[in-house]
């Protein structure tokens, strides 16, 4: 798929999350169904902010030039997307395009400055590194997985709070009534992805 349409199935996606969040956002007291639907959210995002990632990496190693036509100076110029990516997985079974920290790495040695990408990822890593922890969360019941859950928590949660103990709680909670809560606050960055990169 072209990085075109990669965002524009990344922005019907949110828009189709951005009403089921407004759905569960409604309720006054959580439930373990509106807890339920709230990880789901959280990992449909995760999903589409990977794909789009993923794209947006290919297509600068087959087109170096950036949507708003910047050229991009690579050392992996590939006539096809298939060929990028499985010169990028070398012998490993895949690339973890969620993982930002090592998306950057490699694009610093690929691109120069590591431009677009580094630049992308510099400015929505924190972001990407929550959502990313609270997905492995959800996805891996392993102490490993809770305590980069836990670390995350502190960040929007108010100290005298206990940290919960399923994802969908988390991402239900307000630090006030008058805030929004967690799941809106991460999509509000995170659809916002899709126009950076068509800015870069």
């Amino acid at each position: 798929m072209q990085l075109e349409d990669e965002i524009e199935s990344f922005d019907a996606t949110c828009a189709h999350l951005k009403l089921r969040i407004r759905s569960v956002s409604s309720v006054e007291t959580a439930s373990i169904d509106t807890e339920f639907i709230a990880e789901a959210i959280c990992f449909r995002l995760f999903r589409v902010h990977e794909r789009l990632l993923r794209s947006f990496f290919l297509h600068c190693c087959t087109q170096p030039v950036t949507l708003s036509g910047v050229q991009i100076n690579s050392k992996l110029i590939c006539p096809d997307t298939e060929t990028a990516e499985n010169i990028l997985k070398g012998s490993g079974r895949f690339m973890e395009w969620g993982k930002s920290d090592e998306v950057k790495k490699i694009s610093n040695l690929i691109f120069e400055n590591g431009f677009p990408i580094s630049d992308f990822i510099l400015s929505n890593s924190q972001t990407m590194s929550d959502l990313h922890k609270i997905r492995n969360y959800i996805a891996h019941d392993s102490s490993e997985a809770k305590s980069k859950f836990v670390g995350v928590t502190r960040s929007y949660m108010r100290l005298e709070d206990a940290v919960p103990d399923q994802a969908g709680s988390f991402l239900l909670y307000r630090r006030r009534a008058s805030e929004s809560n967690v799941v809106t606050k991460l999509f509000g960055k995170v659809r916002q992805f899709s126009s950076h990169i068509q800015n870069l």
